[in-house]
């Protein structure tokens, strides 16, 4: 009994529910399994192990090995418990050892979350770094883009910049050369080089803000034939014409260049009229013209005198009617090479 009272102490001692089974019927309890299930040492004894172990198949039990199963409380509630089963020196004699191992299981629940956390979150970061991977790819595409779009930029603005200073010194070899004049779409001046001043003999002040034609002399002046190619001009075709400028004193001409200045889509927004003086040329084909018909003039009166003349005048006449049609050839050749300078 003493014995008995000491191994009755120890299994009272533990934590460990203890239960032995003696031919299928719980035999003794300690007192952690009363605590683990609620049930007082009267209430087991006498009872089937699967008062507690109610899932346990007496054929699936293993012993000596540690075993989970569902354990059962009074009151009807689980807890998981670790389970082992051995057999004592009679066959017909059990002894069960069993723990709650809830704490353990939501544990292992837990680091088993966590793991699988762990491995989304590596998953996320292999699929996050294949991303900035695939960004740094394409940043770098871009950076190489960019770079390419510069050296295209930088070698157009050097074309352009090289373009500029060929236009600026066309621009200035006209300026030097030729009579400039800015007009708008109705025709109005808006700027002139120091050329055309000094051409038409009008100062930049007087002359901007008067349309073209104002400066025409109305002698030349052929509105339906100056309309026609001003319209042909807003058509984007280039054209020109002779103009005798109005000017009291002197006899002012012009070889006008009219060239059409467009925008990105092709609409003419100005007009840019270069002015060549011809002047000098167009006085002296005048001079040269009013000579020729002097000289007809003087022939056509020279035949009339050559019928009430003699013999040996009419022979002097003839002489002198040659001398003046050999001047007529000279004013005539004179005449066409004008015309050519005029055309060049």
């Amino acid at each position: 009994e003493e014995n008995e009272e000491k191994v009755r102490g120890i299994l009272n001692g533990t934590q460990d529910g203890i239960f032995t089974l003696v031919d299928g019927k719980i035999e003794t309890v300690n007192q952690a399994v009363m605590d683990l299930c609620g049930y007082t040492e009267e209430e087991l004894t006498g009872q089937e192990y699967k008062i507690i172990f109610k899932f346990l198949k007496e054929e699936k039990i293993r012993f000596g090995d540690n075993m989970r199963q569902k354990a059962l409380r009074k009151d009807g509630s689980k807890f998981m418990a670790e389970v082992i089963v051995n057999k004592l020196n009679h066959e017909n004699t059990l002894l069960f050892f069993f723990r709650n191992i809830d704490n353990v299981v939501k544990q292992e629940q837990e680091l088993v979350l966590t793991l699988e956390n762990s491995q989304k979150l590596v998953e996320e970061m292999k699929h996050k770094e294949a991303e900035l991977k695939q960004q740094n790819e394409e940043m770098q595409a871009q950076e190489e883009e960019m770079r390419q779009n510069m050296e295209e930029l930088v070698a157009t603005q050097e074309a352009m910049h090289a373009k500029e200073s060929e236009l600026e010194a066309v621009i200035g070899a006209i300026n030097h050369s030729m009579g400039r004049v800015e007009l708008d779409k109705e025709g109005n001046i808006t700027d002139v080089n120091d050329l055309f001043e000094k051409h038409i003999r009008l100062s930049k002040e007087e002359l901007i803000g008067k349309n073209h034609k104002d400066i025409i002399d109305p002698d030349v002046y052929d509105e339906e034939k100056f309309e026609a190619l001003w319209n042909n001009v807003l058509s984007g075709k280039p054209s020109d014409c002779q103009t005798k400028y109005l000017n009291d004193e002197e006899h002012i001409w012009g070889l006008e260049s009219f060239t059409p200045v467009s925008d990105q889509l092709g609409e003419t927004t100005s007009v840019l009229l270069l002015v060549m003086d011809i002047s000098e040329a167009k006085n002296a084909e005048n001079e040269l013209n009013r000579n020729a018909r002097k000289l007809k003039k003087m022939n056509i009166e020279m035949n009339e005198f050559k019928e009430a003349m003699t013999e040996e005048t009419k022979a002097q006449t003839d002489m002198l009617q040659a001398k003046i049609a050999q001047k007529e050839k000279e004013l005539e050749e004179a005449l066409k090479q004008i015309e050519k300078l005029k055309k060049k």
